[in-house]
């Protein structure tokens, strides 16, 4: 057997690359919780951060948490921007993989995340997403 499959679908890193994301983000700002792993071993770093865009596959966060490509968080989203009829929980807790990371200035990293399982399999985030999206829209055709 092949050490490697030379067959396999393979990203030159000298093309420009497409579109990966699963899912059409828009832009919404709003608080979260992040934890990360403390740097130098010794259990979690919880912090605020402030979502900049979101889908329902991932989000794009400013904050001051260093993190790396790859590395992943534990994030904690409120619904309390969404009205009471949506009848949502007060939070969405789950995890996330880092996908990218972007230095914009000294101390604040914006960050690309893939949302983990706990959310894509929540209908309840479905829900929050989607309420999200039809307020954003509201607010762009005021």
């Amino acid at each position: 057997m092949p050490r490697y499959d030379v067959n396999a679908a393979w990203e030159d890193p000298y093309e420009p690359r497409g579109e990966r994301r699963q899912s059409d983000r828009f832009a919404f700002k709003f608080k979260v919780m992040i934890s990360v792993a403390d740097p130098q071993g010794d259990g979690r770093i919880v912090g605020p951060g402030r979502v900049m865009n979101v889908s329902q596959s991932g989000l794009c966060v400013a904050t001051k948490h260093e993190v790396r490509p790859g590395d992943q968080v534990m994030l904690a989203l409120p619904t309390k921007m969404c009205p009471d009829t949506v009848c949502l929980p007060k939070r969405f807790v789950g995890s996330a993989q880092v996908i990218r990371v972007e230095n914009v200035k000294k101390d604040v990293n914006v960050v690309g995340m893939r949302l983990g399982d706990e959310f894509a399999d929540n209908f309840e985030f479905t829900v929050f997403v989607d309420t999200l999206q039809m307020m954003a829209c509201l607010a762009a055709s005021d």
